[in-house]
């Protein structure tokens, strides 16, 4: 799952020098281990990464920010909206943190699934 997470994440237009792209790359990681991080996402995803990584909380929250804001002005659009459709808001142009993950790692077990 490491490996297509990575490959997904290049793809979508995230550079790896970028901090956000470790964090969210632990998230989806660790959400795919246990599927509760899912709704508690300020309270236990962010602190427990923030742990790992020894910074703080508002700090992994922010660089995974500016990684996604990164990967929807000057990544992949087409896969990008192949991928989120109609579920970002217009006027926002990009996904919310929780949005990315979750849709990110969706789209990885869908695809687990359809070809097992």
């Amino acid at each position: 799952m490491n490996i297509r997470i990575v490959q997904m994440l290049r793809i979508l237009g995230i550079p790896a020098h970028v901090k956000g792209y470790e964090y969210i790359k632990t998230a989806i990681m660790l959400m795919y281990d246990d599927d509760s991080y899912r709704y508690n996402i300020t309270k236990r995803l962010y602190p427990k990464i923030a742990k790992i990584y020894g910074t703080t909380p508002a700090r992994v929250e922010r660089a995974m920010r500016h990684a996604i804001e990164i990967a929807f002005t000057s990544g992949n659009i087409e896969l990008l909206y192949k991928i989120f459709g109609y579920t970002i808001a217009y006027h926002r142009s990009k996904a919310t943190n929780s949005q990315f993950i979750i849709t990110i790692l969706e789209t990885l077990t869908l695809s687990d699934l359809r070809f097992s």
